[in-house]
């Protein structure tokens, strides 16, 4: 079984023309019963994509079929995302079938240490993959320079780090069980809370849940400073 639920087809679109108008140079998340389909534009004329569906285990990942696959998934689907999916040359495919792992209490064993995914790998719907990685490293720096022995520094850093990434991993979970919900009904239901969301209180309490812990004002573990008025 896949325990994540669903697979990505992830491309990159290039051509020798414009293709997105200026206005269209911004990324565009399409979400239908079970799939999504994401697009984010580097200029007029690239930009790199991702399909995704609801899939319980894995079923091969022939290049040769990606393209049908995703013709079929998402036949219909608003521009550009066709033209995308039949103008990505091939080589420049791939499926990837999701995983991440529980969260886990014990980063370091002697001199050994995980950092990023291999301590805490979290789906992609979380977004956050590269950026707690390099916060690890950031924080294993600052512990490594303050600690008086490995196994202090370790352990301060696991406890620095835990918290913040088991809740990116819970969140990156629940956003893909609504994502990939395979019911019609709860998927309209999810539309409607879409449509009716403050967005722009989501993205301030995005903001403080990833900047928190880092050293936005003064040391790690500091609150993130408060745009001044």
């Amino acid at each position: 079984m896949l325990r994540s639920g669903f697979v990505n087809w992830l491309g990159t679109f290039e051509s020798d023309r414009a293709v997105f108008s200026e206005s269209q140079i911004e990324v565009m998340d399409c979400w239908g019963v079970g799939v999504r389909f994401g697009v984010v534009p580097v200029s007029r004329s690239k930009a790199y994509w991702a399909g995704a569906a609801a899939c319980p285990e894995a079923r091969g990942k022939e290049p040769a079929d990606h393209r049908a696959e995703l013709r079929a998934l998402f036949r219909g689907w608003p521009s550009p995302i066709p033209r995308l999916i039949e103008e990505t040359p091939i080589e420049r495919m791939n499926k990837i079938y999701v995983h991440d792992h529980d969260p886990i209490d014990t980063w370091h064993r002697g001199n050994v240490l995980l950092i990023g995914d291999a301590a805490h790998a979290a789906l992609p719907t979380s977004g956050q993959g590269a950026s707690q990685a390099l916060e690890d490293a950031w924080h294993l720096a600052d512990c490594l320079g303050s600690a008086a022995s490995l196994e202090e520094a370790f352990t301060a850093f696991t406890k620095r780090r835990h918290a913040k990434n088991a809740a990116i991993n819970a969140g990156a979970r629940d956003l893909a069980r609504s994502l990939f919900a395979t019911d019609r009904a709860l998927c309209e239901a999810r539309d409607r809370r879409s449509k009716a969301t403050d967005y722009e209180a989501m993205v301030q309490g995005m903001a403080r849940g990833w900047s928190s812990g880092l050293p936005m004002s003064g040391r790690p573990g500091a609150p993130a400073a408060r745009p001044q008025a």
